[in-house]
């Protein structure tokens, strides 16, 4: 087992992470969210061009991050660290199946805040 786990994250390493599986997919809006993400996880990053430099707390760079069409590639500077930055990208990505802007987010959140609202009038009487 632990051998395919490593196979599957060399050809990964190797050949990107497929994002096609994501709906509403934006590479500039997923790049972002990323960003924001890795930043809120304790991360230091850096923005270049068309690449993210991830570094650990003591500003020691971890990884390239960028896209390449539908994948996403990370070029490892390092060993040490790199495993949890891998877990924190699965993270993001496995919780990001359907990519929204946050004005999409609020505009749902205030939905459903009316429809709730709407709910409690109707039992009002009770």
């Amino acid at each position: 087992m632990e051998k395919n786990i490593k196979s599957i994250l060399k050809r990964a390493l190797k050949n990107g992470f497929d994002l096609s599986s994501i709906e509403n997919y934006n590479p500039k809006l997923f790049m972002n969210k990323l960003y924001t993400y890795l930043v809120g996880k304790k991360y230091f990053c850096f923005e270049e061009e068309d690449y993210v430099i991830v570094s650990d707390y003591l500003l020691e760079d971890l990884a390239e991050i960028f896209i390449d069409g539908y994948h996403l590639r990370i070029t490892p500077s390092k060993t040490e660290g790199m495993f949890d930055l891998l877990i924190e990208v699965f993270r993001f990505i496995a919780d990001n199946p359907n990519l929204k802007t946050e004005d999409d987010e609020t505009t749902e959140k205030e939905e459903i805040e009316e429809s709730e609202d709407s709910d409690s009038k109707e039992f009002d009487w009770i």
